[in-house]
């Protein structure tokens, strides 16, 4: 971003350095820095640091807010995608014609995206994620009830569970912080990928999604806990809102594949261990304090989470969580997908 050259009144603020609103202060040119003004005064920095406000590129008004120094010092972890990662459609022709393209991307980053810049409506779009998905595998159903598009956006009637009868609400049709976890942790066999049509972005600055690369935790957990984590089985409770005929699993959380990347299925509360295991009990603890730590993971920045954008990711590679939510219209559309059989 480029900015205007300030031509200050007062020569002693000639000698200074005025910096955008990401800084906490003024700060002076060290390089050049005089001890006094050209009329031989002495020159007072910290009367001139308190006098000199700085300014921000992104300004909403007139006003300046002093920010406290413990919330200037702690900077966001933000998710950065590689350049061969981000695509545009300027049609669904095109849209579909980089399919090649976006698998390559999913197998080597794990992510890809998509940048609708064609008109249409909304259905128009989700129309052409369900295609670019059938075109890399197959699509799979949310529950007995349920297909393959499934709404995240604040839906308070839930849907009818066919395990209970009942309604049942998911925490995607809620507002609530949604902790980390990968998509179908509860499923027999977890779908590899799954992609968001992003409808309607969080414009109050909620619902922040995350992520975090599963290669980070297997580096950051002690040996005999990931030999735990990979080799025994571990319960998983099916929630109601995803019911397709069974209750409960057992399953490693995690998989290490002897030619890919490690693999995991998590979801805070879905996967417990045996109560007489110590050895368990102690490995999923020890993963969910390190899940816990506040610098855990990555956002992605907004500019990346907008408006007719489609988003494509690794399901079992990534982990990811999203903040509470602020507005009450964010909408995205959600398709779980398995791996083509040629790449499965």
């Amino acid at each position: 971003m480029a900015f205007k050259q300030l031509r200050p009144s007062s020569p002693a603020l000639r000698n200074m350095s005025i910096v955008p609103s990401s800084c906490s202060r003024v700060l002076p040119l060290t390089a050049q820095r005089r001890n006094y003004t050209p009329q031989g005064m002495p020159l007072d920095f910290n009367r001139l640091q308190k006098d000199v406000r700085p300014l921000s590129p992104l300004s909403r008004s007139a006003s300046t807010v002093d920010v406290p120094l413990k919330a200037q010092q702690k900077s966001e972890k933000v998710f950065s995608f590689p350049s061969s990662t981000l695509f545009r459609a300027w049609s669904k022709d095109e849209g579909l014609a980089q399919v090649p393209l976006y698998r390559q991307s999913l197998y080597e980053h794990g992510v890809a995206k998509i940048q609708c810049e064609f008109g249409g409506d909304i259905e128009q779009k989700s129309a052409l994620l369900l295609d670019i998905v059938n075109a890399l595998g197959k699509a799979d159903t949310h529950s007995a009830t349920e297909g393959a598009l499934w709404d995240i956006k604040n839906k308070p009637e839930g849907v009818i569970s066919q395990g209970t009868g009942q309604k049942a609400i998911a925490i995607s049709h809620t507002l609530d912080e949604f902790s980390w976890h990968i998509d179908g942790s509860f499923e027999e066999k977890p779908t590899r990928f799954f992609a968001f049509h992003i409808i309607h972005p969080d414009r109050q600055g909620g619902g922040v999604f995350r992520l975090l690369p599963v290669s980070d935790i297997v580096n950051s957990l002690p040996a005999d806990v990931t030999e735990i984590l990979a080799t025994k089985d571990f319960n998983i409770k099916v929630p109601p809102e995803f019911f397709k005929g069974a209750h409960t699993l057992r399953k490693p959380l995690l998989e290490r594949p002897p030619n890919g990347p490690a693999l995991i299925r998590y979801r805070k509360g879905v996967c417990t261990a045996d109560e007489n295991d110590a050895e368990a009990q102690r490995a999923i603890r020890v993963l969910e304090n390190l899940l816990q730590a506040e610098d855990a993971g990555f956002a992605v920045p907004a500019e990346h989470f907008r408006e007719d954008t489609l988003l494509l990711l690794d399901n079992r590679r990534f982990l990811h969580s999203r903040t509470s939510i602020r507005d009450p219209n964010r909408w995205l559309r959600r398709v779980r997908f398995h791996a083509d059989s040629a790449a499965a």
